[in-house]
């Protein structure tokens, strides 16, 4: 009998929109999201929300961390960490529990502290 032969369950999914993708509207997901391409509208999951060099995010979103290498313009709120790397380029209001700005990205607009 074989105890150990359980393979472990596959990973979560990821919502990706792909360089060459434009989306208008609102996506609601769980799963971890990633944007190479443009969205303009509203964004919510509950995993991780990554914004790619080439990508962009205009409107507003709210997620459980962020990573922002591409652009930002809106209202976001993150229950963990918001981390922006160069040469991320943020307008807006943030609302986040930790931030890490790393030199070369460009914030400007308000930021606070998350409340639950």
């Amino acid at each position: 009998m074989a105890w150990f032969s359980k393979t472990p369950p596959p990973p979560p999914p990821k919502t990706v929109l792909s360089p060459t993708a434009v989306l208008e509207g609102d996506l609601v997901t769980r799963s971890d999201v990633e944007i190479h391409g443009c969205l303009a509208g509203t964004l919510k999951t509950d995993s991780s929300l990554t914004v790619a060099q080439t990508g962009s995010l205009e409107g507003e979103a709210r997620c459980s961390t962020l990573e922002a290498v591409g652009q930002l313009k809106g209202k976001f709120v993150t229950a963990g960490l918001s981390s922006f790397e160069q040469p991320a380029r943020f307008e807006g209001d943030l609302s986040t529990r930790r931030l890490r700005i790393a030199a070369g990205a460009w914030l400007t607009g308000r930021i606070r502290e998350f409340q639950t």
